[in-house]
């Protein structure tokens, strides 16, 4: 049950900021940096572009779960976007993730049950910049 309510919060967070960034009524700019705030949570496996300007970086943990919400923008094609992130949960024992592909929106969930960790991955052309991929990341880990 409480797998099923942190994953609700987290898609419901996601889908937020996915209408808040399509529509433009994000209430502020957002601070562009460079990499250096990948959320130390963060699986170190998994790939994040060189070029990665970190938007949001967020992340709590307690004695029984971890959290992550990370969001940042790249360069990369979707083509190429698609193809890094279906592989990577693919490769981590999630082939049964659902994916969502077109030219402007990529959505990539999937839990894989025997490390407990659940990821929602989203990807769209970024607001008011020019030919840049925003890529929002949700992860818990339940152990």
């Amino acid at each position: 049950m409480r797998k099923l309510w942190s994953l609700g919060i987290c898609g419901m967070v996601v889908m937020l900021m996915m209408i808040g960034s399509a529509t433009g009524y994000a209430s502020a700019e957002p601070v562009r940096t460079g990499i250096q705030q990948r959320p130390l949570n963060l699986p170190a496996s998994f790939p994040v572009p060189d070029d990665a300007l970190t938007v949001t970086a967020v992340q709590n943990s307690s004695d029984q779960e971890k959290f992550v919400l990370f969001t940042f923008q790249t360069r990369l094609s979707m083509e190429t976007l698609a193809k890094t992130y279906s592989e990577y949960f693919r490769e981590h024992d999630m082939p049964d993730a659902i994916e969502t592909l077109s030219e402007q929106k990529m959505v990539i969930q999937g839990t894989n049950n025997v490390s407990r960790q659940s990821w929602i991955l989203t990807a769209v052309p970024a607001a008011d910049t020019n030919g840049l991929m925003e890529l929002t990341v949700v992860w818990t880990d339940e152990r």
